[in-house]
C-alpha cells in the first residue's frame, strides 16, 4: 500500500452490504468487530493474458479476480458473529426451577444460517520520513464487499501460563456493484479520528461522538 511505512493496526469495522440494483450500494448495522491483532488482504489476478509481438511479450493484463481477507481479532462479539455469519441467537431467560440458572444465549449454526455480504475496514497507522521530517498518517483501509467463511474452533486447556485464545476469520473479497466495481479503497488521513470518521461515513454509521480506544 503506497503512502507511508506501516506501523500499526486498529479498529476493525463491518457493516451489512446491500446492492440496490441501480448501480448504488448501501450499508446498515455497522459496528466494531472486536480489536485488531493482524489483518491481511491477498488479491488474485486472472490468468496471465499476454500479447506476444515480435517474438516477445508486448502487452499484459492483470485484472482483479477476487481475493482473500484474513483477520485475527481478540474476540468475536456475539452481535458481530450474528452480522457477518448470519447466525441466530436465542435468548434463554433465567430460571429458578428445577435449579437456579442465570440468563443464557444459545448461538445456533444450522440450516437457517446464511452469511451476508458485508463491508470490512480497519485503521492502519504509518509514518514517512523525508529530509529529516517525519510525518504520521492514519489510513482508512476498506474492502467494500466481502463474505466471511465459517471460522474454525480451537481450544487449549489452561496450563502453568495462559495461552491466549483469539479468533481468526477469513472472507472472500469481491468487487462491489457500483459502476466501476470497487474492490479496495484506502484514504490517507491526518489523524486516527479522521480515519475512523471516514469509515463510519462510508458504512453509514451514525457518529455518536464516542472516543474509541484500541
Amino acid at each position: 500500500m503506497p503512502g507511508a511505512v506501516k506501523t500499526g493496526l486498529a479498529f476493525p469495522w463491518v457493516a451489512k452490504y446491500t446492492d440496490n440494483g441501480d448501480g448504488t450500494v448501501t450499508y446498515s448495522g455497522g459496528m466494531r468487530l472486536g480489536k485488531a491483532i493482524n489483518t491481511s488482504f491477498e488479491y488474485n489476478s486472472g490468468n496471465n493474458n499476454i500479447l506476444y509481438a515480435d517474438n516477445a511479450p508486448s502487452e499484459v493484463d492483470h485484472t482483479f479476480a477476487g481475493g482473500t481477507l484474513k483477520a485475527e481479532i481478540d474476540a468475536l462479539p456475539i452481535d458481530g458473529a450474528k452480522l457477518i455469519l448470519g447466525l441466530n441467537v436465542e435468548e434463554i431467560p433465567a430460571a429458578t426451577d428445577p435449579v437456579p440458572v442465570g440468563a443464557m444465549q444459545a448461538i445456533d449454526y444450522d440450516d437457517d444460517q446464511a452469511a451476508p455480504y458485508v463491508g470490512y475496514a480497519v485503521v492502519v497507522s504509518g509514518q514517512l520520513t523525508r529530509d529529516g521530517v517525519t510525518n504520521k498518517y492514519w489510513i482508512a483501509f476498506i474492502s467494500p464487499k466481502v463474505m466471511f467463511k465459517l471460522p474454525n474452533d480451537t481450544f487449549v486447556t489452561k496450563g502453568s501460563s495462559i495461552t491466549w485464545g483469539t479468533d481468526s476469520l477469513e472472507a472472500d473479497i469481491l468487487r462491489d456493484d457500483t459502476p466501476k466495481h470497487l474492490h479496495k479503497r484506502h484514504v490517507i488521513c491526518e489523524s486516527e479520528a479522521d480515519a475512523i470518521s471516514y469509515i463510519k461515513t462510508f458504512f453509514e454509521i451514525e457518529d455518536d461522538g464516542e472516543e474509541l480506544e484500541g
